[in-house]
């Protein structure tokens, strides 16, 4: 019965998204003016190729450049010039010396700048208030704005970037590292990196909830419509990513949270098929893994993504590798993501996202694991200003394998995380998330959300629910973020 309703539940996320096969990326502006963007701002905060396409080679003129990937071009200004001699290329024709435009940091190094280096980041820091008030302060299996009514700073971001752009034709060289610090660092952590085989911090040994970490460093070969990337890089499996300044809302879905990684390591290319299409295939050392001592196998990672000329996408993407199952042994695990998106006009995007996942002799008491959902995504623009949006999630965690228990307690006791004891819901876990995107000015967005969270399925193994100290199946929570580009 479990199999026919999951082939089912699946089918119909594949029917769902063919209905919206031609739609576009859900394209959301952070500045209705693009000359006044800098090096420093994404141009799409919720663009679907922002992560999916973002492994694609220098997109054509009918895909969108990638704002996971990296950020948008400087933009060439008019007026205004200084002092400072680029070569063949001035100060002003790489807005370097423009005063109109936010802040940025690229715009402290114009040397930098002429060499095509970018430096950019940003602050990104919450509160999130929880009506359950829970004592152990965890809002339940939610990660990122984890904690209840406490002060977060979720991300101090920099990163250091030379795209390999080549226009589709020649050698082109680049390299991209990012560092995070911040409570988000605990999520975006890699097994022989910044932690220990069983997930003890190394480099933030003692710290319970803030520290560093390096979820990217990266080199890039371009050769005409062909990109090869090796290094330590974000997944491109899921629609949502780590990166703060590229997501919408404070909060993550659970497809983003369990169901999906969030980093690989190893050798990944990309294939400029046609103007449309992007080939996608690569190597990995698995799921949040650096090196063979937390996963001596590897991994393969293949997809595509298509870009229509009226503006619809979609992507596929699949990872295959062997993972750890509950009794500590290496079982085949399986992953896919389908993302379709819409652009209705200048006012109203969609996005869909269908997940699949497996894993083989998962279960303690024995047999497979498998989670599967479906994300649907809109956003209504107002005015340069305010943009709102909704998401709606179902995520299934059939077997009660991917949910809770995330983080390792330090050894003195103090939880980093939520506890073992609060995961093995073999259920159906459903939220709604709401709230805008106020644009103060050019570097500075406020975006409150409100988000309701329930779960339908049995108690677990300890007798405890997911919510308020294990004792609920619901939670309602607002969370504020402030958000700092520069």
């Amino acid at each position: 019965m479990r199999t026919t309703l999951k082939a089912m539940a699946f089918a119909a996320g594949l029917l769902w998204g063919t209905t919206a096969s031609a739609q576009q990326p859900a394209a959301y502006e952070v500045y209705p003016d693009e000359a006044y963007q800098s090096d420093a701002q994404p141009v799409d905060y919720y663009a679907y190729e922002s992560y999916y396409a973002g492994t694609a080679q220098e997109p054509s003129p009918a895909a969108p450049a990638p704002a996971e990937e990296s950020a948008p071009p400087a933009a060439a200004y008019d007026g205004g010039c200084c002092d400072f001699d680029c070569g063949d290329q001035s100060c002003c024709d790489l807005a370097c010396c423009d005063d109109c435009g936010p802040f940025a940091i690229a715009d402290l190094f114009p040397r930098l700048k002429c060499w095509g280096i970018t430096v950019a980041g940003w602050t990104a820091q919450s509160f999130t208030w929880n009506t359950e008030r829970p004592a152990d302060r965890f809002n339940g299996p939610m990660t990122f704005n984890d904690r209840s009514n406490e002060y977060q700073l979720n991300q101090q971001y920099l990163y250091v970037e030379r795209l390999a752009n080549n226009d589709g034709e020649g050698l082109a060289l680049g390299f991209r590292v990012d560092g995070l610090y911040g409570t988000d660092h605990r999520f975006t952590t890699a097994t022989g990196l910044e932690t220990f085989g069983d997930g003890r911090p190394d480099w933030n040994r003692g710290h319970r909830f803030y520290g560093l970490a390096l979820p990217q460093f990266y080199g890039e070969v371009a050769y005409n419509d062909l990109k090869l990337k090796i290094g330590h890089w974000y997944t491109p499996v899921g629609y949502e990513g780590v990166m703060a300044a590229y997501v919408f809302f404070a909060s993550h879905p659970y497809t983003h949270q369990y169901g999906e990684p969030f980093t690989h390591t190893g050798l990944m290319g990309t294939y400029q098929w046609t103007d449309n299409v992007a080939l996608v295939s690569g190597l990995t050392r698995g799921w949040d893994n650096f090196d063979n001592r937390g996963n001596p196998h590897l991994g393969y990672l293949g997809g595509w993504t298509y870009t229509g000329e009226n503006g619809g996408s979609i992507a596929y993407v699949h990872h295959y590798s062997r993972e750890l199952n509950q009794v500590g042994r290496f079982t085949g695990r399986y992953v896919q993501s389908l993302v379709l998106s819409k652009q209705f006009n200048d006012r109203l995007s969609m996005v869909l996202q269908s997940d699949l996942g497996t894993q083989s002799s998962a279960l303690a008491r024995g047999g497979p694991a498998w989670w599967y959902g479906i994300n649907k995504y809109v956003f209504y623009k107002i005015n340069e200003y305010w943009t709102w949006g909704i998401r709606s999630e179902w995520f299934r965690d059939d077997g009660g394998f991917r949910v809770g228990g995330f983080l390792a307690t330090l050894p003195d006791g103090r939880l980093r995380g939520l506890p073992v004891a609060r995961s093995g819901f073999d259920g159906s876990f459903y939220e709604i998330t709401i709230g805008p995107n106020y644009h103060w000015n050019k570097n500075l967005v406020i975006r409150p959300s409100w988000r309701l969270d329930w779960y339908d399925g049995p108690l677990n193994a300890a007798g405890l629910r997911p919510y308020d100290d294990g004792t609920k199946r619901h939670q309602f929570t607002w969370v504020t973020e402030v958000l700092f580009t520069y």
